[in-house]
């Protein structure tokens, strides 16, 4: 595990933690999202392609997109600049 993702685990409020690991270990915290994500992927698969070329092109993306590891890589990157930086005694 990251540390970013060690910095999203130790930041998400402790019950939806508990309630999402119990529900699906590799989804914990995701709760609403989750859910809604496949439903606005197929709605967006359905606009009319010439009006929305861009999002129809990523509505099958959507369902498998997982926000919290998007974050914790942003959150990764960050912590990396960081120490690079204080190595590099800047």
């Amino acid at each position: 595990m990251g540390k970013g993702a060690q910095l999203v685990d130790r930041s998400a409020p402790a019950p939806s933690r508990r309630a999402g690991t119990a529900k699906h270990s590799d989804q914990a915290g995701r709760g609403i999202l989750a859910e809604a994500q496949p439903a606005v992927g197929t709605e967006w698969s359905q606009l009319d392609p010439d009006s929305y070329p861009f999002t129809r092109s990523i509505a099958t993306r959507l369902h498998e997109h997982d926000d919290r590891a998007d974050f914790a890589g942003g959150i990764d990157l960050i912590l990396d600049g960081i120490a690079a930086r204080q190595a590099g005694g800047a």
